[in-house]
């Protein structure tokens, strides 16, 4: 299944946005950041692109702000 990964500006935001999504039953993974990516935290979340539409309305709706691109498991 296809996966995205989302990269946040902070590490607070990521843990933030893990708990938002299991509280809403969405499956999602905490991963250190490929190097072909860069933040400040060094974090980010693995989601399936299935709930990127969900997953964005809910981080939206709690103001926290992400760059999605696609990811692929090394």
């Amino acid at each position: 299944m296809a996966k995205e990964i989302l990269i946040f500006e902070s590490a607070r935001e990521v843990i933030k946005a893990d708990r938002i999504c299991k509280k809403n039953a969405i499956f999602v993974t905490v991963v250190p950041l490929p190097e072909e990516y860069s933040s400040e935290c060094g974090m980010g979340l693995v989601i399936e692109i299935d709930s990127s539409v969900v997953v964005g309305e809910l981080l939206a709706s709690n103001k926290i702000s992400a760059k999605s691109y696609p990811y692929e498991s090394k």
